[in-house]
């Protein structure tokens, strides 16, 4: 039996139709009953979880695997489920579905994992400019040592929240304020203003014009995900999903 965590998601229906096309058995999760409902069929659980509750479902359903394919929320569900997945040592991964299509950016290195966004980072001698969310912000700061050499570009008076972003460990000369932010010129006036070796963007700004101001300064590209989590193990398509589930 495997276990769909699908707190306010949407691929459930593609996810738990693969499954079913596969002949495996699961069971969903949903935070409350507007959720379930949406999803519409029987085999599913209603409420949030902790962690020792988790653990307790795992055991009573003889849960095989967690596939994690929540998208929204505070996370707090996810990281109940990491942490009893590696008590129980019950194999854990999270659906990441990324901004753009891989095969649009053969040049671009894709990751979910910030940690290694931060060994990207270190491997450099010069800055990293970040087009990213404060979420994402402050996990890749957490596993950069010297964050003096992270710069984030934010829309003059938009929602990122520059207290914060001082609180992650950033700079306050290292938060560069531009009246616009997308658009190759824009991206190639942050990169000269950062002397930038490297430029992360998590989707919630767009993508195409970073990937083509990096192209023509000659610096490299890094796509990650914007949940501000750090995950163990990632798929980033259905295919690969269900593959892993297969060997559970």
């Amino acid at each position: 039996m495997i276990l769909l965590l699908a707190c306010g998601g949407s691929e459930i229906h593609t996810v738990s139709a693969l499954l079913e096309k596969e002949g495996l058995s699961y069971l969903c999760v949903f935070s409350d009953f507007a959720e379930a409902g949406i999803y519409g069929k029987g085999n599913a659980i209603v409420g949030n979880h902790n962690k020792e509750e988790f653990e307790k479902l795992i055991n009573d359903e003889k849960i095989s695997g967690v596939i994690d394919i929540s998208e929204i929320g505070d996370y707090y569900q996810s990281k109940c489920m990491i942490n009893a997945c590696k008590t129980l040592n019950i194999p854990y991964i999270k659906y990441i579905r990324l901004p753009v299509d891989r095969g649009e950016y053969k040049s671009v290195f894709f990751t979910g994992s910030y940690k290694e966004v931060a060994e990207s980072v270190e491997r450099r001698v010069g800055t990293t400019l970040l087009y990213t969310n404060s979420r994402t912000a402050k996990a890749i700061s957490k596993f950069v040592k010297d964050n003096n050499r992270l710069y984030t570009a934010v829309l003059r008076g938009m929602e990122f929240n520059i207290d914060l972003a001082l609180e992650f460990g950033l700079p306050i000369l290292n938060i560069i304020e531009m009246d616009v932010i997308d658009g190759t010129e824009s991206v190639i006036d942050a990169i000269d203003r950062t002397d930038a070796e490297l430029i992360v963007c998590d989707g919630t700004v767009s993508i195409p014009d970073k990937v083509q101001a990096a192209k023509q300064k000659n610096v490299s590209v890094i796509i990650t995900q914007n949940t501000g989590v750090e995950y163990t193990n990632v798929a980033f398509s259905h295919r690969e999903l269900i593959d892993i589930a297969l060997k559970w």
